[in-house]
């Protein structure tokens, strides 16, 4: 895949700052990598949070705490009418570009999430 100066992949992501907004938790869990035993990986799912505040709460303490990404379902993560969207926003709130954090986000409605975490 194409890679732009940022470091993300064209088509599989949306960037805000160094964060990245994944259009399938797919193309996350491609992104963070297998873990294995020399590489544990760590990714948080948040289930049915509504308020982009609450959100970017939990996306930065979820990298202060070493997590590689978060798979918001439900809740804010089927609201994205409106631009900024709603888990965009959040990421602004997370603080993220301001401090360079690398974020990797996706989002599904909830149905589709005891898929993408088997």
């Amino acid at each position: 895949a194409a890679v732009s100066n940022g470091g993300c992949r064209r088509g599989a992501s949306t960037s805000v700052g160094p964060a990245r907004i994944f259009d399938t938790p797919e193309e996350l869990l491609a992104d963070i990598g297998e873990p294995c035993r020399d590489n544990p990986q760590t990714l948080v799912f948040l289930h049915g949070v509504r308020f982009a505040p609450n959100v970017g709460a939990s996306l930065r303490a979820s990298h202060l705490l070493g997590a590689q990404g978060c798979l918001l379902a439900g809740g804010l993560a089927e609201s994205r009418q409106r631009r900024p969207s709603p888990l965009e926003e959040a990421i602004r709130i997370s603080m993220a570009a301001r401090h360079g954090w690398p974020l990797r986000v996706s989002s599904c409605a909830l149905p589709d999430s005891a898929g993408a975490v088997k």
